[in-house]
């Protein structure tokens, strides 16, 4: 419906930084080009006028906080010439902001009906468990719901709280807690997070912490947190035999450090080419013997954002690695700090460091 109606569809989140040219660059990054570093205003707003210039466009900014009239007449300024029937449409947890932008409609989301508060802390708490059947957890949260005053965060918030446990004292528990802090929106968002950080296992915390480590609306890719979780530690990495190489290529870290058996790289190693960790390249003495050693260490041409130390171990004599020498396959990797050689024949050990 929306794509019939607007030539281009474009969707900024702001926040608080409500900076002229950032917020231009993001606009002209949303219309799905790359992104290119403007050094002036000038030249992002030249790009910008581009974009919109003659075309019916609909603007989504979401989460705006500025509360400033004199910023917000010149983002005006820069918006202007497209096609007759463009629409901007604001977010925000603001009424002054609503005000001062010169909106035309205001839309304010009221609270959830009692049936849909009852099914998103249903499906929340139970999910397609059996315990919904339990009459006793079904009144006491029903009780639990009322106090969440219809806001969602609330309702999603507490239900998943409640997700593992059975006991009708804890919900009980729950039930007599005052939740009126946590039911008024805007400002009090944080007491609501706070309500299930304090709940969740210590092991988990230490999670939640690690994500405070990225700037402010910065876009995680969940498969590169929950490696970076993986490699410092807080979690346990879990395989099974459906596992596949190129599963794993957005994969950056991958240390065999604690796995003092490894005789030889997995078949494929060489396609996890966004690797930035990698500790041991281990050619099993078969290669070595055979002279697949050249192939082998072929797989490692790819790895060019390679950084820090890497450590290459032949175990076995080597008869031959052809053309394709160790200089040879880590000239590409700029990043890399320091290459560790060891070869290993039968007991006897000989290792090279430079």
């Amino acid at each position: 419906m929306v794509k019939e109606n607007f030539e281009k569809t474009l969707w900024v989140c702001v926040s608080d930084v409500f900076e002229m040219k950032m917020i231009a660059e993001k606009i002209v990054k949303s219309r799905g080009g790359k992104k290119d570093n403007y050094l002036q205003l000038d030249a992002v707003q030249n790009e910008l006028r581009k974009t919109l210039n003659g075309k019916k466009y609909l603007l989504v900014l979401d989460d705006v906080w500025n509360e400033d009239p004199m910023k917000w007449s010149r983002l005006k300024n820069m918006l202007i010439g497209g096609a007759k029937g463009s629409k901007i449409l604001l977010t925000t947890h603001s009424d002054v902001m609503a005000e001062v932008s010169g909106s035309v409609h205001q839309h304010k989301l009221g609270d959830l009906s009692e049936e849909k508060t009852w099914t998103l802390f249903e499906k929340m708490a139970f999910g397609c468990n059996k315990e919904s059947e339990n009459s006793n957890l079904v009144e006491i949260g029903k009780e639990i719901v009322r106090n969440c005053g219809g806001v969602p965060l609330a309702i999603r918030s507490v239900g998943s709280l409640q997700c593992l446990k059975r006991m009708e004292d804890e919900w009980i528990y729950l039930k007599n807690k005052d939740l009126s802090s946590i039911t008024q929106g805007g400002n009090n968002v944080m007491a609501i997070l706070r309500s299930s950080y304090n709940h969740l296992p210590q092991n988990l915390k230490i999670c939640v912490e690690y994500c405070s480590l990225y700037p402010k609306d910065f876009k995680i890719v969940r498969f590169d947190l929950i490696t970076m979780w993986i490699a410092q530690g807080f979690i346990q990495a879990t395989t099974n035999n459906r596992d596949k190489v190129e599963d794993l290529t957005n994969l950056m870290h991958l240390d065999f450090g604690g796995y003092s058996s490894l005789e030889d790289m997995p078949v494929g190693i060489g396609q996890l080419t966004s690797l930035w960790t990698l500790t041991s390249f281990i050619l099993s003495k078969e290669s070595c013997i055979s002279g697949q050693a050249s192939d082998k260490l072929n797989e490692l041409k790819g790895f060019i954002d390679l950084r820090i130390i890497l450590s290459i171990k032949f175990i076995g004599l080597v008869c031959a690695i052809g053309e394709r020498t160790l200089i040879g396959v880590v000239k590409r990797m700029e990043h890399l700090r320091q290459l560790s050689v060891e070869f290993e024949y039968g007991n006897k050990k000989d290792d090279d460091t430079g």
